[in-house]
């Protein structure tokens, strides 16, 4: 899922804007969550929250300053901004924040799904070591060196790293076509294991480094030693 916070200082085209990102069909599932006061946003970040873009709707342009993104890049300085404003006053200013985008109008539904598939393919580029997701408390971005597994239950999947776990409503598959060519390996139905977590393999069992014991399906059985060599640059039977 790709979390997008949009501020639509004007009040007046939120309702517009997630609609229109609710109705996308892309390679992601767009997830619009709006907000009408800066500091509602701030203190989103503030208390932990991170989004995978975000969408400024400029309410007066004669006034109207980048005051508000600049304080925001103290939160995130990664993060693609995009700024809509009836005026390009702003568009030299707007490369000292870095904005990603400047629209002088609303994106209709064509210029929208462009621009989220742009987003996406950058945050890709951007974040190729991260697993970002919402577990009901907040967003969370994690590296995916710290994750250990991930494991399927009751249509949830619970992330394990270290001494932190998470809970999320998302299937299993889903996270493992995400993190296809990372270093992550389905061994079981239910677990999806960070193979740099792995300490040794016996017959069923995968023993992570910390004495973690997991599963081995009989399904995957087979395959794992394989995809264990490939993965690790291994040559032989």
């Amino acid at each position: 899922m790709f979390h997008v916070a949009v501020l639509d200082k004007a009040k007046t085209s939120l309702p517009i804007l997630t609609k229109r990102l609710h109705s996308l069909c892309l390679s992601e599932r767009i997830v619009p969550h709006a907000f009408v006061r800066e500091e509602d946003l701030l203190d989103s970040y503030y208390y932990g929250d991170r989004y995978h873009a975000l969408i400024v709707r400029e309410a007066r342009s004669k006034t109207a300053t980048l005051t508000f993104e600049k304080d925001l890049r103290r939160f995130d300085k990664e993060v693609p901004i995009v700024l809509i404003m009836p005026s390009g006053r702003l568009s030299l200013e707007g490369y000292r924040i870095p904005l990603f985008r400047y629209y002088l109008r609303i994106p209709d539904a064509k210029e929208l799904a462009s621009l989220m598939e742009s987003l996406i393919e950058y945050c890709l580029e951007m974040h190729p070591h991260y697993y970002m997701f919402n577990d009901g408390d907040g967003f969370h971005r994690l590296s995916l060196r710290d994750i250990q597994f991930f494991m399927a239950y009751n249509n949830r999947v619970r992330i394990h790293a270290g001494d932190k776990a998470y809970t999320l409503r998302e299937s299993i598959f889903r996270i493992e076509e995400q993190l296809q060519g990372c270093s992550f390996l389905r061994i079981h139905r239910s677990f999806l294991v960070n193979i740099e977590h792995v300490h040794f393999i016996t017959t069923g069992t995968v023993i992570l480094r910390d004495g973690t014991k997991l599963p081995i399906g009989k399904k995957y059985n087979g395959s794992l030693r394989s995809s264990l060599r490939t993965m690790l640059g291994i040559d032989g039977q």
